[in-house]
C-alpha cells in the first residue's frame, strides 16, 4: 500500500511496539502477582492451621511482620496496575496477618497490688555459655526467684554454682552440656525435679514450693525449625503441649521455644495448658543485635490464665544473640 494511502474506516490498526511492550509487562506483572498471592495464601494457611509445616513456610512465619510488609507491597503494586481482585485478596491477607501480629504485640503489665506474693522470673539463652557473666551480673543486681537457662555449658555451671549466686538461688537443677543442649533451673525456693521425655535439647521440669503455692515449672528449648528439622521441631512442641495439658498444678513454662505466636504449634501449648503470655511479642528476642522490627519473638514466659504480670522487661544480654526476658508475676 502506498505510504500516502490511508486505511479505510474500520480497518485493523496494528498496535505500536511501545503499546505491545506495555501490554506484555502488564501480563507478566499479573502472573507474578498471582504467583506471589498463592505463596501468601500458603503462609496464611500455615498461620491459622499449622499446615503445611514445611521449609520455607515455617521459617517465613517466624518473621511474619516482615512478610506482612512485603505483602502490602503486593497490594500497592496490584493497585497501580488496576488488578483490583488480586489487590483485594492480598489486602485481606494483610488484615489477617495484622490481627495475629497485634493481638500479642503488647501485653501491658498490670500495676496491681493484691497483697499476694509475687514470683520474679528470668529466662535467658546463654549462647553456648558465652553470656554467663552477663547473667550472673543480672542475678546479683536484681535477684529473681526463678531463672530458666538454655544453652548451659560448663562455663555456665561455674557461674551459677558460685557462692554469690547460690546465696541468692540455692536450689538448682543443672543439666549442662558442651553443646547448646544444656539447661538449668535456678530457684530461691525448694525444687523437686520431675521426669520428662528425652529431647534434642534439655528441657528440665520441677515442682516448686513457693509462697504462691505449689507450682510446676519447665524450661523450654525444643529443636529449632531448621531445613530438614521441621518435623522434629513440631514433635517437640507437641510434647510441650502435652506436658502443659497434663499439669495438675499451676504451670510456668519459660525459655527459648524456637517458635513464635504466629506458629500454631506454639499456640497449641498455650491453649492446651490454659496459659497466657507474660511478655508481649514486640520487640522480638532473636536476633537481639538486629533492629526491633526484624527480631523474631521466640523466647517466652507462659503463666496460668488467672495470673498477671506486674512488671515485664526485654533486656539486652551481652554475649548472647537472644534478649533476656524478665517478669514479676502475681496470682489473682
Amino acid at each position: 500500500m502506498p505510504d500516502d494511502q490511508q486505511l479505510p474506516p474500520g480497518a485493523y490498526h496494528p498496535p505500536s511496539p511501545a503499546l505491545v511492550r506495555r501490554s506484555v509487562r502488564a501480563k507478566i506483572a499479573v502472573w507474578i502477582g498471582i504467583a506471589v498471592l498463592c505463596a501468601v495464601a500458603i503462609v496464611a494457611l500455615a498461620l491459622t492451621t499449622g499446615w503445611p509445616a514445611i521449609t520455607p513456610v515455617t521459617q517465613v512465619l517466624s518473621f511474619l511482620p516482615v512478610f506482612t510488609a512485603l505483602t502490602l507491597v503486593l497490594v500497592i503494586g496490584m493497585l497501580v496496575i488496576r488488578e483490583w481482585l488480586i489487590a483485594a485478596l492480598a489486602a485481606a491477607f494483610v488484615a489477617l496477618f495484622a490481627t495475629y501480629i497485634f493481638s500479642g504485640a503488647a501485653v501491658p503489665p498490670w500495676p496491681i497490688d493484691t497483697g499476694a506474693p509475687t514470683v520474679r522470673i528470668v529466662t535467658a539463652n546463654l549462647h553456648k555459655g558465652d553470656a554467663t557473666p552477663a547473667l550472673v551480673s543480672r542475678i546479683l543486681a536484681d535477684p529473681p526467684d526463678l531463672v530458666f537457662i538454655q544453652e548451659c555449658t560448663q562455663e555456665c555451671v561455674a557461674g551459677i554454682g558460685s557462692p554469690v549466686v547460690r546465696a541468692k538461688l540455692p536450689h538448682q537443677i543443672v543439666d549442662a552440656d558442651p553443646s547448646p543442649a544444656g539447661a538449668a533451673i535456678l530457684s530461691a525456693w525448694p525444687l523437686e525435679q520431675l521426669p520428662v521425655a528425652q529431647t534434642s535439647f534439655s528441657m528440665p521440669a520441677a515442682t516448686v514450693s513457693s509462697p504462691s503455692g505449689e507450682l510446676t515449672v519447665r524450661s523450654a528449648h525444643p529443636a529449632p525449625p531448621v531445613p530438614g528439622g521441621v518435623g522434629l521441631w513440631g514433635s517437640e512442641l507437641a510434647d510441650l503441649a502435652d506436658f502443659a495439658a497434663g499439669s495438675e498444678q499451676p504451670l510456668i513454662m519459660a525459655g527459648d521455644f524456637n517458635a513464635t505466636p504466629y506458629h500454631r504449634q506454639y499456640r497449641d501449648i498455650r491453649d492446651s495448658g490454659a496459659l497466657i503470655e507474660a511478655v508481649g511479642s514486640f520487640p522480638g528476642t532473636w536476633r537481639s543485635d538486629w533492629p526491633g522490627f526484624l527480631r523474631t519473638p521466640i523466647d517466652h514466659i507462659l503463666m496460668p490464665a488467672d495470673w498477671r504480670a506486674v512488671t515485664t522487661a526485654v533486656e539486652p544480654l551481652q554475649g548472647s544473640d537472644h534478649a533476656l526476658l524478665s517478669a514479676t508475676l502475681v496470682r489473682l
